[in-house]
């Protein structure tokens, strides 16, 4: 499976880099560590995500949106 950068969760998140790293170093995303980058894994992303919601209950919820923003590169199929 392939990691995610930073700039790429950002992008896909819409938040700022520093947002970002704010999280992993807080261990509030779940990431590793390569050298002085952080990497984080899609499933994680959506972990992620899925808690975030209130209380972390998706149960009923709909989700699919969710899946949407974790696979679609940054960039692709946003609306300026």
């Amino acid at each position: 499976m392939d990691y995610l950068t930073v700039d790429e969760v950002a992008a896909r998140l819409r938040v700022a880099s520093k947002t970002v790293r704010r999280w992993c170093a807080a261990e509030q995303l779940k990431a590793v560590r390569a050298g002085r980058q952080w990497r984080i894994l899609p499933t994680d992303l959506e972990a992620f995500l899925k808690a975030q919601g209130k209380g972390g209950d998706t149960e009923g919820k709909n989700t699919a949106g969710l899946a949407t923003i974790i696979a679609r590169p940054a960039g692709v199929g946003v609306v300026a």
